[in-house]
């Protein structure tokens, strides 16, 4: 397996994006928007996120599927894999730097500025991520997909003990902490398989949740993979 560590690409934030993300103006409010800007840049003088990946051969087998040498036992997850010959497990995060700097703060509304800096920092970290992927292992890929545990209920989230064993203690390299809960630390930070198929697939078509702020795709009226 090829092991794939980024912890050294651009990760500035605009501060313009980050303004709007809050939702600040200087027109409206130029002393909170010099404090906000104060804060972000405090942020990002000690920022690191990071991204961790390795590209691994899959062997499905009826309700199983191994990649690499762990071995995931999921139905839903190998009917997903099963034209794959390889996928590419990863973790991405906004860096253990950003979320203890966040902890030092105790103003309430300076946390709330620090949340949003740390998901627009792992949300860099992702977007680096999924490019090299595409690029690197997936060039003529139609469809870059992407499954995660705990997303969905037919990969409930047990199956973050099998990810980061296949990622070879990668997680540690990159800061991110697996907890009893089988939440990560720091919390600004996911999980998942990149996998190529024939046709495009997004966890949101099976997830009732129509209000969900993320939605990347509309949902097909059924929760049940097996009719899709």
């Amino acid at each position: 397996m090829e092991k794939l560590i980024l912890d050294s690409f651009d990760f500035s934030v605009c501060e313009d994006d980050f303004f709007r993300a809050v939702k600040l103006s200087r027109e409206d409010d130029p002393e909170l928007a010099d404090e906000a800007a104060e804060v972000l840049s405090d942020c990002l003088k000690t920022a690191r996120p990071r991204a961790v990946c390795v590209c691994a051969p899959v062997s499905v087998h009826e309700n199983t599927v191994t990649i690499g040498n762990a071995v995931f036992e999921n139905e839903f997850v190998a009917e997903k894999l099963s034209e794959c010959g390889i996928c590419v497990p990863y973790i991405g995060t906004c860096g253990r730097e950003a979320e203890a700097w966040s902890k030092t703060l105790s103003d309430p509304l300076h946390c709330c500025w620090a949340d949003e800096i740390k998901l627009m920092l792992f949300k860099k970290a992702m977007m680096c991520l999924r490019s090299e992927v595409k690029s690197r292992w997936f060039p003529a890929a139609e469809h870059l997909n992407v499954l995660n545990p705990g997303s969905l209920k037919h990969w409930p989230l047990e199956g973050q003990r099998d990810l980061f064993a296949v990622l070879d203690g990668g997680a540690e390299e990159i800061g991110v902490e697996l907890t009893p809960s089988l939440l990560m630390l720091p919390a600004k930070s996911s999980s998942g398989i990149f996998f190529s198929s024939s046709k495009e697939y997004e966890n949101c078509e099976l997830c009732p949740r129509t209000d969900c702020p993320n939605r990347r795709a509309g949902f097909c009226g059924n929760t049940d993979w097996r009719s899709r």
